[in-house]
């Protein structure tokens, strides 16, 4: 059993995922595994990031097509199908436009354990335009229970998480992370905290 599963959702972006891959090869943690699950129905774009996987040359990354094995194609109904392939104790969800400092795992794991936590949420983020609408790069706080996060920000022990709530019944990515977190951080049978001084870009 791996310590961690990074399920990684892929759409039509092959130019964002090589950033994504090579900051969670060079992890100071090193007991993983990433599935990238792809959703394109772009052939060329799947050969191309199909590719990139390979080309790490590192069996902790698996490459699977998702596109036509769902009933929606979308990055939440994607990272579930990647948690039934998943062998970690705990689970991470990147997005392909995510970079994750080296020691980001490692603390995320120290804070979990030495606090038992269920849950662990990152407390900062460098987001830029596309994820955020905005038209500059911001510094966003997170891990209050207003505000826990979004789907690459957090470490979840993957017995807790039972799955995303409110998945979209078309392609679409908004509030399914917040209700999903929010509703986690208030249940009683979870026990969470935020990882503080810790901060991973998105976009």
């Amino acid at each position: 059993m791996k310590e961690i599963s990074y399920i990684v959702s892929l759409y039509n972006r092959p130019q964002l995922l090589p950033c994504c891959l090579w900051s969670l090869k060079a992890q100071s943690h090193s007991d993983f595994e990433v599935i990238v699950t792809d959703n394109t129905t772009d052939n060329k774009v799947a050969r191309q990031q199909k590719d990139f996987v390979a080309g790490l040359d590192d069996s902790r990354f698996r490459y699977v097509r998702t596109a036509g094995k769902l009933p929606v194609s979308d990055c939440y109904w994607s990272a579930e199908y990647g948690m039934k392939l998943a062998k970690g104790k705990w689970l991470c969800f990147p997005c392909e436009d995510c970079y994750y400092p080296p020691e980001w795992a490692q603390r995320m794991l120290t804070a979990a354990v030495s606090g038992n936590l269920d849950l662990a949420l990152c407390d900062r983020n460098i987001t830029g335009p596309e994820p955020c609408g905005a038209d500059r790069y911001m510094v966003l706080n997170l891990g209050t229970p207003g505000f826990p996060g979004y789907k690459p920000s957090f470490i979840v022990r993957a017995a807790k998480f039972p799955g995303w709530l409110n998945k979209p019944t078309m392609g679409a990515c908004s509030g399914v992370d917040r209700t999903t977190l929010q509703a986690m951080v208030r249940d009683p049978g979870i026990r969470w905290g935020a990882v503080r001084d810790v901060f991973y870009w998105h976009n």
